[in-house]
């Protein structure tokens, strides 16, 4: 994870998909998921340990409902992201 933020984006159909991650001093981390600009799953780790989270929502796809999983592990000084379409691997980009 980036000092203050990470900002990781696809496309998946007509559909942008964001993985945002933030550090808030007295909120924690703070990670959101986002279809089209709209905010569907977060997760806060407010004491700032390692762990995992999970986000998990559905898109439509041409008629069809999709499962998007992201998984954060999130370590001391940094995160890794990953994401999933219906068990497959969808490369994410990283946005400055």
């Amino acid at each position: 994870m980036g000092f203050l933020r990470d900002k990781l984006v696809t496309k998946i159909g007509t559909h942008t998909i964001e993985v945002r991650g933030d550090n808030h001093l007295l909120r924690g981390l703070i990670y959101k998921l986002l279809i089209d600009g709209e905010e569907v799953a977060s997760e806060q780790n407010f004491w700032k340990l390692p762990t995992k989270r999970r986000l998990e929502a559905q898109i439509d796809i041409n008629g069809t409902q999709k499962n998007i999983v992201v998984l954060v592990k999130q370590q001391i000084l940094s995160a890794d992201f990953s994401m999933m379409l219906d068990s497959e691997p969808i490369q994410l980009k990283r946005v400055e």
